[in-house]
């Protein structure tokens, strides 16, 4: 039995949690900053400078070619992992949130196909340079695994081929149950 839940176009739903989602949230802090609602950070400032907008007009015309195809963000998620690591709160609370998103993504799995009640310890395969790459959000997203479904593995890739590694990995779970 198989299913799918996520993953859907940027332009359509969302890509929850992934880099363009962590994209979108960097420019919303940043409109935040350009009306005067948060004050200016060390991330504020080299997104600012990465995307070369001092204010709100500049970042009005990157959020006008991102609403144009091709639906194109600047790829923001490296600066923002890099400063949940020194601590920024606002970089916390992107990624947390985006933990959340992928999370949401794995109790609708495990409703569609009603895996904690069939298969307590089933296998959660992630892949993807967001989550793998920040470990803010990887263990945020682990702890709430555990709390939801304690016996649940998640299986990380092993290799640079994530997709292909992390399927693998959990098929093979599947198959010593």
């Amino acid at each position: 039995m198989t299913a799918r839940a996520g993953g859907w176009l940027f332009s359509i739903l969302g890509d929850q949690g992934g880099g363009y989602w962590v994209s979108r949230r960097a420019m919303q802090l940043l409109s935040r900053y350009f009306d005067g609602a948060i004050c200016k950070t060390e991330m504020i400032s080299e997104l600012c400078i990465y995307l070369n907008i001092q204010n709100r007009n500049d970042l009005n015309k990157i959020a006008r070619k991102a609403g144009e195809p091709p639906w194109e963000l600047p790829p923001l998620g490296k600066i923002v992992s890099r400063y949940t690591e020194q601590g920024d709160l606002e970089a916390i609370a992107i990624f947390k949130e985006a933990a959340e998103h992928v999370f949401s993504i794995v109790t609708d799995l495990e409703h569609i196909l009603s895996m904690s009640k069939n298969w307590p310890d089933f296998p959660i395969g992630l892949w993807g340079s967001t989550i793998l790459g920040s470990s803010v959000m990887r263990d945020y997203f682990s702890r709430l695994v555990k709390e939801r479904y304690p016996l649940a593995k998640i299986v990380l890739p092993s290799s640079k081929t994530a997709l292909d590694e992390a399927s693998f990995q959990a098929f093979r779970l599947w198959q010593g149950r």
